[in-house]
């Protein structure tokens, strides 16, 4: 589960939202249903093109088991400093804004994400074939 003891890393609330929702393998769709809010809403949220009322903070600040007063600092920076978090629609646009570096270590990032998807693939291929295996064997014996 994603530590939020650590909320004063973050400068704005859409900020740590997107952290929360990433850290905590939840989708923005189920955040808006655990907290019965419109799901529009929290898409909007992320992006910081709207914040959340009173009513959502202190929704929010139960949810995730933090102060109601850090939440509130969070939404009132990003209302102080007009701050939305660059959202890119897509990798392509994200690495247009990198330097080499990030772009380097963004791709390894994808290679090991991508290496690990197959790897989670080929077992899964595997229980399968034993599986068939299995039923074929059975199949034999009948």
């Amino acid at each position: 589960m994603f530590d939020y003891t650590d909320i004063n890393k973050y400068d704005t609330f859409s900020e740590f939202l997107n952290a929360s929702i990433k850290n905590s393998n939840m989708t923005k769709q189920r955040l808006s249903e655990l907290l019965d809010i419109h799901p529009a809403k929290v898409y909007r949220w992320t992006r910081g093109d709207n914040l959340p009322k009173k009513d959502a903070i202190v929704k929010m600040a139960h949810f995730f088991n933090i102060n109601i007063n850090d939440l509130m600092r969070l939404v009132d920076n990003q209302k102080k400093n007009g701050k939305k978090k660059k959202v890119h629609k897509n990798k392509s646009d994200k690495m247009k804004s990198m330097d080499i570096t990030q772009i380097k270590e963004e791709l390894s990032q994808l290679y090991k994400e991508k290496e690990s998807a197959e790897d989670k693939l080929v077992n899964i291929l595997k229980e399968i074939i034993k599986k068939e295996s299995l039923i074929k064997a059975v199949r034999d014996l009948e």
